[in-house]
């Protein structure tokens, strides 16, 4: 803490409540720490999932091998990334709502109808390449808010309590002594007036 005691019951009070305000939230930093450590988890699992599906579709698209050679460039392109917000144990992160692609001189009875299959698998790639790096941008905020919220406990639990404690402990020790040199202060000055009347 780094902080001068100063040994009177104001700081003593003050001590007292920083304690309580610590002691009230270390239920509610745990819970948070410990659901984002198992959402933290969880969301690494559906990301390795989601590149291994990836992986797969990519690898599923080369079946149609020398063809993507006659596929024209640019009769498919993106024109919006549709995003909503999600959010867990106060976290915001995007999730992917939909993409809307733009055809572009596309006309089915003019074209080979593998295009169709083709233009259809391509948008599945890109939709699966924006989710993907989604999720990697959660995990990511959500693996952040996990440390915050670990090193804000560590810094609750193992440093902040045990020094307001050690703190409080020493005021109030230190006001004990003062109280008791002070009664016995006017005990020795009652007992000298009283020989004095005598």
């Amino acid at each position: 803490m780094a902080v001068q005691l100063l040994y009177n019951k104001i700081a003593l009070q003050q001590f007292d409540k920083a304690l309580k305000i610590r002691y009230a939230a270390l239920p509610t930093i745990r819970s948070k720490e410990s659901a984002l450590r198992m959402e933290v988890k969880k969301q690494r699992n559906a990301l390795n999932k989601m590149k291994s599906d990836y992986e797969k579709e990519v690898s599923n698209s080369k079946t149609f091998g020398k063809l993507w050679k006659e596929f024209p460039h640019g009769i498919i392109s993106i024109n919006a990334i549709h995003k909503k917000k999600a959010s867990f144990a106060g976290v915001k992160f995007e999730v992917l709502d939909y993409i809307d692609f733009h055809l572009e001189g596309f006309y089915l009875p003019v074209h080979p109808m593998w295009w169709l299959k083709g233009i259809d698998t391509l948008k599945e790639l890109v939709a699966h390449k924006v989710s993907l790096q989604l999720k990697e941008a959660e995990v990511a905020v959500l693996e952040k808010e996990r440390k915050r919220t670990t090193q804000k406990l560590n810094l609750y639990e193992k440093v902040q309590i045990p020094e307001y404690e050690e703190s409080i402990r020493k005021i109030k020790r230190f006001l004990e002594d003062q109280e008791n040199l002070e009664k016995a202060t006017q005990k020795i000055v009652k007992n000298k007036q009283q020989r004095q009347e005598a």
